[in-house]
C-alpha cells in the first residue's frame, strides 16, 4: 500500500487551500458568528453556555419519546432548504422566471422552518414582542398567495396537486390553531393529533414537492447540455504541401 510522504500531503493540502479556501471560509464564518452569538447572549442576558449548545431533551432530563414527531418535522424542513440551495448555487443556467421561483421558493421554506423550530407565531413573536399571532398568519397568507400568484406558471409546470395537499394540510392545521375552544368538543389530544399531525403532514407533501421541483430542473438541464458523442468535432488545421521550386 502506497503512504503519500509528508511533503506530498503538504503540496495536496497547499493545492487544496487554494482551490477551496474561499469555499472553506464559508462554515468558518458562520461558525465563528454562532460562538459570538453565544458569548453576547451569555454576557448581556446571563443565559449559561449550555442552555444554548445543548440538546433540549438534555437540559430537561425528558424521555427520549418527547417531541419525537416534531423532530421528525425538523428533518424534512432540511430536506427542500438543502435541495433548493444547491440549485441556487448551481443555477447559473437558470432562467430568470426560474430562477425567482427556486428564489421565492427557498425564502419561504426558511421562513416557515424557522417559524417551527423556533415557535416564532407560538411564542416569540406573541410573547416577546407582542405580535398578535394573527398578524403572523396573516403574513404567512399573503406569502403564501404571492407564491401561488407570481410563480403560477412554474407552478402549473410542477406537480401541483402535491403543492395544494401540502397548503391545505397547513391550512387545516392554522384553523383548529385558531378556533376557539376545540378541546372541549374533542378534547385535548385530538387537538393536537389534528393541529400538528396536519402539520407534519403538510411538511411531508411540502418537502415532497420541492423535491421533485429541483428534480425537474436538474433532469432538464442535464438533457439540455450536449453529450460528447453530439458535440461537434474540432476541425482539423489544414495542412498544405509546399512543392520544392526546381
Amino acid at each position: 500500500m502506497y503512504i503519500p510522504s509528508l511533503g506530498e500531503l503538504a503540496s495536496v493540502s497547499s493545492k487544496g487551500m487554494r482551490r477551496y479556501g474561499a469555499i472553506m471560509l464559508i462554515p468558518a464564518i458562520l461558525i465563528a458568528c454562532f460562538i459570538a452569538i453565544a458569548l453576547t447572549v451569555n454576557m448581556v442576558y446571563y443565559v449559561p453556555i449550555g442552555d444554548l449548545f445543548r440538546d433540549p431533551l438534555a437540559l430537561t432530563e425528558a424521555p427520549v419519546y418527547f417531541g419525537l414527531l416534531s423532530q421528525l418535522g425538523f428533518f424534512f424542513w432540511s430536506v427542500p432548504v438543502g435541495a433548493l440551495l444547491l440549485i441556487l448555487v448551481m443555477g447559473d443556467w437558470l432562467r430568470a422566471h426560474s430562477r425567482g421561483f427556486i428564489l421565492y421558493s427557498f425564502l419561504l421554506t426558511m421562513g416557515l422552518a424557522l417559524d417551527d423550530v423556533f415557535m416564532l407565531h407560538e411564542t416569540v413573536l406573541p410573547d416577546t414582542l407582542g405580535v398578535p399571532q394573527g398578524i403572523v398568519f396573516a403574513v404567512y397568507i399573503f406569502s403564501m398567495a404571492g407564491y401561488l400568484l407570481f410563480n403560477q406558471t412554474a407552478i402549473l409546470r410542477a406537480p401541483f396537486p402535491i403543492l395544494f395537499v401540502a397548503l391545505g394540510l397547513f391550512g387545516t392545521s392554522m384553523l383548529v390553531d385558531l378556533a376557539p375552544g376545540p378541546e372541549r368538543l374533542i378534547g385535548i389530544d385530538m387537538v393536537f393529533l389534528l393541529e400538528d399531525g396536519a402539520k407534519l403532514g403538510g411538511i411531508i407533501f411540502w418537502t415532497c414537492f420541492q423535491l421533485v421541483v429541483c428534480r425537474n430542473i436538474l433532469f432538464k438541464s442535464l438533457r439540455s447540455q450536449p453529450s460528447k458523442s453530439q458535440r461537434p468535432a474540432p476541425r482539423k488545421k489544414a495542412t498544405y504541401a509546399y512543392r520544392e521550386m526546381a
